[in-house]
C-alpha cells in the first residue's frame, strides 16, 4: 500500500506542474463517496484547485472530520449525510447543495 501511495503523490506531483493551479476557483464540485479513500482524496484535490466541495456520503463523523481537516488547509467544503441509493435523496442533496 505504501508503494501505492508513493505513486500517487508523484502523479500528483507531476500534474500539477502541468497544469495551471485555480482551475476549479469558485465552482461547486459534488463529490459522492466522500468519507472513502478515492473520495476524499478528489475532495481534498478540489478544495486545494479552488472549489467549494459539497462531500456527501452516509457516515456523517467522518465527512464532518474531513470538512474540518480541508477547511483548517484553506478550503471550503461542508458536508451532506446522503444515501446515494435513494434518487430522491440524491435530488435533495443537489438542490440543497445549489441553495448554499
Amino acid at each position: 500500500m505504501k508503494e501505492k501511495n508513493k505513486t500517487v503523490k508523484e502523479l500528483i506531483k507531476r500534474m500539477k506542474g502541468r497544469y495551471e493551479m485555480g482551475r476549479f476557483q469558485d465552482k461547486v464540485a459534488i463529490v459522492t463517496g466522500a468519507c472513502g479513500g478515492t473520495g476524499r482524496w478528489v475532495s481534498k484535490i478540489l478544495a486545494e484547485e479552488g472549489a467549494k466541495v459539497v462531500m456527501v456520503d452516509i457516515d456523517e463523523e467522518r465527512g464532518n472530520a474531513f470538512v474540518d481537516e480541508i477547511t483548517s488547509n484553506g478550503g471550503t467544503a461542508i458536508f451532506m449525510k446522503t444515501d446515494c441509493t435513494k434518487g430522491e435523496a440524491i435530488k435533495a442533496t443537489v438542490d440543497a447543495a445549489a441553495e448554499k
